[in-house]
């Protein structure tokens, strides 16, 4: 394995960030933290512990021109059409599926800039185990302003979310065969 090309998640003082390479940037996870991976349940807002191979991207080029986008990692064109099957009973779950679907989906076509650019990790494939957990992400984080009028990153429902720059840097720094470890 490339140890040059693993995220590691990390919490410590109440914060959690990410080191990449010789970069420490801010993090978010779940709303309700990490969980073992063979406990991880659809809906359960917690991220799975564990090391996950990046299988792909997906970039929405009408806000995040390619020439931004230069990564060794296979990266797909997101549509208005894009979406992930959530519906643990569902042959689909935990993939890629094409709108109009009439199971529950999540759509990666979104208003917000959470999904402008994704990393598909391999949680839960290979095979894919109902109720176990779907989209497993790691995307563009949502931020809010607290109290002091700082900046924070929003919880995810169970990904990993990095501010839009720090998730580029990474996408065109990586190899094939990115690593995401959360321990």
């Amino acid at each position: 394995m490339n140890t040059h090309n693993i995220i590691r998640t990390h919490f410590e003082n109440g914060l959690m960030f990410v080191i990449w390479r010789d970069k420490c940037f801010p993090a978010s996870i779940g709303r309700n933290g990490v969980i073992a991976a063979s406990d991880k349940r659809e809906g359960d807002g917690c991220t799975p512990l564990g090391q996950y191979q990046v299988i792909r991207g997906i970039v929405r080029t009408d806000r995040i021109c390619e020439t931004f986008v230069k990564s060794k990692l296979s990266i797909d064109h997101n549509t208005q059409d894009a979406g992930w099957c959530d519906e643990p009973t569902h042959p689909s779950y935990n993939a890629y599926v094409t709108k109009p679907f009439l199971a529950s989906h999540e759509d990666l076509w979104r208003d917000d800039h959470v999904y402008d650019l994704v990393l598909i990790t391999n949680h839960n494939m290979n095979p894919v185990v109902p109720y176990r957990g779907s989209a497993i992400f790691i995307h563009i984080a949502a931020e809010d302003i607290n109290e002091h009028g700082v900046s924070i990153l929003k919880p995810t429902d169970g990904c990993l979310s990095l501010r839009k720059d720090d998730l580029l840097t990474i996408v065109n720094e990586c190899d094939e065969g990115l690593i995401w470890t959360i321990e």
